[in-house]
């Protein structure tokens, strides 16, 4: 039976309302593991500040922390089952390389690929909301893994609204475009792409 491991990441914040948001987005999908089939064994929730209200937060989000994570899955997870990523938070991009934002040292595709390398499993999904976050997609692509990234470029620098959609998405029926009552991770980006869509023009305002 295909076993689900779930490591959720939130980076820093960067002002408290911004950080509240994060959180919120965090919290929702960490309750939703339970139904998702994810117990506390093979769940991890890293934070990189503590915000009030966090419900089943494991421990820091650090460099070393998300390291020990995959590697602890690395050695439970077998081929047949699946491991998630969610990195929820700011990133930054300076041409050349792209970072996920943390406390202490950041992490860029070059320290999750050795990370993701050592997982068993032949399912992987890599989910990275924040900005500036299209290198991570173009970086990890490969056999077996079905990434996500909230932008086109590294070049979208500013805070993302994809991921509060996409969480929601792994919660709405509305998102089950098929209707076989599970929401795929493609259903969950279309999904989440449209309420995007549909914010910018609530608020008048350009996509960036």
């Amino acid at each position: 039976m295909l076993k689900v491991f779930l490591l959720i990441v939130v980076g820093l914040g960067g002002d408290a309302e911004t950080a509240k948001t994060f959180h919120r987005w965090s919290n929702t999908l960490a309750e939703a593991s339970d139904r998702l089939g994810v117990p506390a064994d093979r769940f991890v929730y890293l934070v990189g500040e503590p915000v009030e209200g966090d419900k089943k937060v494991s421990g820091r989000a650090t460099k070393e922390e998300v390291t020990k994570a995959l590697t602890k899955f690395a050695g439970t997870a077998g081929p047949e089952d699946l491991v998630f990523i969610a990195l929820i938070g700011h990133g930054s991009f300076d041409g050349r390389a792209a970072n996920f934002n943390m406390p202490g040292p950041d992490m860029g595709p070059e320290d999750f690929e050795p990370l993701l390398k050592k997982l068993q499993t032949k399912q992987i999904v890599f989910v990275n909301t924040a900005s500036a976050s299209a290198p991570f997609l173009e970086a990890l692509s490969g056999p077996g893994r079905t990434m996500v990234s909230a932008t086109r470029s590294g070049a979208e620098h500013y805070t993302t609204l994809f991921g509060g959609y996409f969480v929601d998405a792994l919660n709405s029926p509305e998102a089950d475009a098929d209707k076989n009552k599970r929401v795929s991770v493609l259903e969950a980006c279309l999904f989440a792409k449209a309420e995007v869509n549909r914010a910018y023009e609530r608020e008048g305002v350009l996509a960036t």
